[in-house]
């Protein structure tokens, strides 16, 4: 009996420790979720958190990035094309919400996949008067297949630590008070 009381004293510690940290992970995403209504009751909030592709980007100067250089920030990442009518006319939402939550601990990034770059993503910010906005180029386009996109535009939203833990198909009011409450919580994540 008393070899066998420290390795249950052992057992018990570890199975408390790690249906600890379950239910950190639960309900980290479990609030997340009860934010989903109103604009964003389709927004996707997943059981698990997920690993993220690191697929480099680029930005403007040719500079490589991924989604680990944004560590420490929660980011909602916006796939899109210039050729999209949907992603045409949710941009200007995608720019009032990175002013809104300007100095939280969030950021908007938006991703296009225009196999041209930004030969047609400079005239189409400025056309459509988004400039403000933080563009990155998916120059390999695989971001669409490692993120099993269904259609344009793409809305995902990672946490701080670098997860990715939800998941919005299609068009959406991002400057909606829905959202924006939203984007706020995975800020305080």
């Amino acid at each position: 009996m008393k070899k066998i009381l420290p390795i249950l004293i052992i057992a018990t510690a570890a199975s408390g420790w790690f249906l600890f940290l379950l239910y950190q992970d639960w309900t980290s995403l479990a609030h997340l979720e009860h934010e989903t209504r109103g604009a964003m009751s389709e927004f996707i909030i997943f059981d698990r958190k997920k690993d993220m592709p690191q697929t480099p980007v680029f930005d403007r100067d040719g500079n490589t990035l991924s989604f680990k250089d944004f560590k420490g920030t929660a980011l909602l990442v916006n796939l899109w094309a210039t050729w999209c009518e949907p992603c045409r006319e949710e941009m200007p939402t995608l720019l009032d919400l990175q002013k809104v939550m300007k100095g939280e601990n969030f950021r908007v990034l938006t991703i296009s996949i225009d196999w041209q770059g930004y030969q047609v993503i400079d005239p189409f910010l400025e056309e459509y008067q988004v400039a403000d906005l933080t563009v990155y180029w998916d120059k390999s386009n695989r971001l669409p297949n490692q993120l099993a996109v269904k259609g344009l535009p793409l809305t995902i939203l990672i946490n701080k630590d670098g997860d990715w833990v939800g998941r919005f198909d299609g068009p959406a009011e991002w400057n909606s008070v829905d959202a924006i409450r939203l984007m706020r919580a995975a800020a305080r994540e």
